[in-house]
Order: C-alpha cells, then sequence, then structure tokens
C-alpha cells in the first residue's frame, strides 16, 4: 500500500502535525492504530495521545488528539483531523475541528483541499483556509508542476491578502531530481514586492546511499549576496536500511565548525514499522531528552487473491455474482462491499458454508468484502 507525503506551509499548529503523520499511516501492512506523545520533565510523563480510525478499504478517516490532564488523571480532547479521499485513496480535504469542552462540541478551525495530477498521487495544488466567524477564509495555496517522468520542478506558494482580496506571490521552489525521482537539490526564491522579483533565499542539497535513502541534507541561505551554510542533517540507517538516527546541526560561523543542535533516535519493529522516536536537543555539552513519541499498529488483513483458511471467493474478477465458501461453518457471518472510497453498496449475513452474492449491480472497478465482527477480515475483488 502506498503512503503519501503531505507537507503545508499553512502556519498553523494542529494542520502541521495532522499532516505529517500521514507518513506512518500504512506500512508493510500494518495500519497506525495509536501514537502517544511524552515529555521530559525529570522523567518520562503523558504528554499527547492521537487515536486513528479508517474506513474498510484502509483509508484513513479521521485521527483525534488527546493531551494529558494530571489533576485529572485522563486523556482530554484537544483537536480532531478528518480526512475525505478520492477513488485513488488520496486525501482531498483535511479537516481540523478544535475541541470546545465548555459547549462539548468539536469547531471548525482549519481546511486543507488537495486536488491531483491525473489519477495519481501527485498534488497538483493545495489550499489552505481559516474558519473565521463561521466562514471559511482563504490563508494560503500552493500549485506544483511536474516534468514529462511525473517528477516534481516547481512548487508556486501565494498568501491571501484580505485587504485586498487577492492573491500574492510569497515563494517559488525548483527542484532539480536523480534519476530516481528524489530531489537532488532544491532552490527557493522569496518574491520582494519593492523590487518587483524573486529574491534568492535558500538553497538544500540532498545526498543519497547506494540503496537510494536520504543520507543528509545540506541548507544554505543567502545573506548579503552570497550562499552561507546554515544547517545540515545526516541520517543513519541499520543493516534493513531502516532509519535508526537523525541529527540536525547548525554552522556557527564564529567557530567555523558545525554545532549539534537536535536529535532523533528511531527504534523499528521487525517489519520496519516505527515503534518508537526520542527528540533531544544540544545542552552544549550533551544531548537532553525533550520528547518520546510510541507507535502502536494493527495488521491490515486484505486478501489480494480472494482466499485464506477462512474465507474463500470465486470467480475474482467477477461479472454476474461470486460464490463464497465459509471454511469455518459457525452460523452466520455477516458481510458488506464498499468501494475504494469506503462507499457501502451491499450488507448481508452469509448462512451455509456455500453462498452466492449478485454484484451484477455494480459498476466496474476494486471493491472489498469485509466479513464478520470480531476478524474484521477484508477480501479484494474486481468487478468486471
Amino acid at each position: 500500500m502506498k503512503t503519501i507525503t503531505i507537507t503545508t506551509r499553512c502556519c498553523v499548529r494542529n494542520v502541521a502535525v495532522a499532516l505529517v503523520f500521514l507518513l506512518s499511516f500504512y506500512a508493510n501492512g500494518q495500519q497506525l492504530q495509536t501514537s502517544v506523545t511524552e515529555s521530559w520533565d525529570r522523567g518520562w510523563k503523558k504528554y499527547t495521545q492521537s487515536i486513528y480510525s479508517y474506513n474498510v478499504a484502509g483509508q484513513l478517516l479521521n485521527s483525534t488528539q488527546q493531551q494529558w490532564d494530571p489533576s485529572n488523571g485522563d486523556w482530554q480532547n484537544e483537536f480532531k483531523t478528518v480526512y475525505t479521499n478520492n477513488g485513488m485513496g488520496n486525501p482531498t480535504t483535511i479537516l481540523v475541528q478544535i475541541w470546545e469542552p465548555g459547549a462539548n462540541r468539536w469547531n471548525n478551525s482549519q481546511r486543507v483541499k488537495l486536488t491531483y495530477n491525473g489519477n495519481t498521487d501527485k498534488i497538483l495544488t493545495k489550499s489552505c483556509e481559516l474558519f473565521v466567524a463561521g466562514v471559511w477564509q482563504n490563508l494560503s495555496r500552493e500549485t506544483n508542476s511536474y516534468d514529462l517522468s511525473g517528477y516534481l520542478v516547481n512548487n508556486f506558494y501565494e498568501i491571501w491578502d484580505p485587504a485586498n482580496r487577492v492573491w500574492k506571490p510569497s515563494t517559488l521552489t525548483h527542484y532539480s531530481n536523480n534519476p530516481n525521482g528524489d530531489p537532488s537539490k532544491e532552490l527557493v526564491r522569496t518574491w520582494n514586492p519593492m523590487s518587483n522579483q524573486w529574491d534568492y533565499t535558500e538553497f538544500r542539497s540532498y545526498v543519497y546511499n547506494t540503496s537510494n535513502k536520504l543520507e543528509s541534507m545540506l541548507l544554505y541561505t543567502f545573506q548579503n549576496e552570497k550562499w552561507t551554510r546554515f544547517s545540515q542533517d545526516t541520517y543513519t540507517y541499520d543493516n534493513n536500511n531502516y532509519l535508526t538516527e537523525m541529527i540536525s546541526r547548525n554552522w556557527e560561523n564564529a567557530a567555523n565548525s558545525w554545532e549539534n543542535d537536535v536529535k532523533y533516535a528511531y527504534l523499528n519493529n521487525a517489519d520496519g514499522t516505527l515503534k518508537q522516536t526520542t527528540n533531544q536537543f544540544w545542552n552544549g555539552k550533551d544531548w537532553s531528552n525533550d520528547l518520546r513519541f510510541a507507535f502502536v499498529y494493527t495488521p491490515v488483513s486484505i486478501l489480494e487473491n480472494g482466499h485464506s483458511n477462512i474465507i474463500a471467493i470465486a470467480p475474482n474478477p467477477a461479472s454476474d455474482a461470486i460464490t463464497i465458501n465459509n471454511r469455518e461453518s459457525h452460523g452466520e457471518i455477516a458481510y458488506e462491499i464498499t468501494d475504494q472510497t469506503g462507499r457501502n453498496f451491499l450488507t448481508g449475513l452469509l448462512k451455509d458454508d456455500e453462498s452466492k452474492i449478485d454484484i451484477h449491480s455494480l459498476a466496474t472497478g476494486i471493491y472489498f468484502i469485509r466479513f464478520g465482527h470480531q476478524k474484521q477480515q477484508t477480501v479484494r475483488m474486481v468487478k468486471r
């Protein structure tokens, strides 16, 4: 299953947090169920937790972040993120709502809308809005362009001017890519309304190892008409090519050397999914704990060929009807058939060892059949 990386400059913390976690929702047959954050204060203390829910097709529907209340000894709602996906499983709307304890309700706060380049997962446009006085108001928007290979080459970022009710250019980012489509260089220019031209702002260069894993990132800033080193990130991997550490350093002109800034240590599960992240900052002498994140996953049981030791489906692909063989005949089994967006088309009960379901009314496409309330087994079916 693919994952989508969505970065945005909607300059509101909740949206940024919600979008970053899309990286880990689907990996190696696992779905992220919960993530718990602890902060360091002479020991690890509970800080926040996020809970994720999905539709039968495995698409993320919403995530709820809660903050730990030590006075009451329980979790309190903070904000919720609701995802609307297209038929390809890509999010088209990401809605952030803030919890209002007194009224016991969720209130709209921010919204990101996304469009894609044809039937791909490549983002074409992103727009960010704020909910103010009951009305959605523009905040920012981005437009991406791609080359003939489908690699990202330009990102145009604009901010909304509410006084004049016009979009104003903010930054223009150009990407150079390696043969694998990964960015090797990134040049950022900022619009200067006084001179009516683009000014150089930042330049990033990326280096990859022989396994095409990011090894280092070097950031330069444009100061006094020349490029100056600013920061450097280095990445370390284990023998399985799983990320184990990232260290960020800042350039110190006075010392003419790199100085430690922050470090991220990663622990991975055997299947490569992220188990724990520990964030530390450099205090001038050694590394001090800051935040720690723990991730819990649930296995995704989507059977591609329609067969397991419990359920068998034939034929698959099918045109008019499918026959379902229940190899564990212990009474009735509930089922439901949905499309890739999670929309429900058929539901019923399987009462016999072998049952037939009429699917001739379904449109051509990919569907998912979920069986039972406990096993939550899902089978992928193709309708011709």
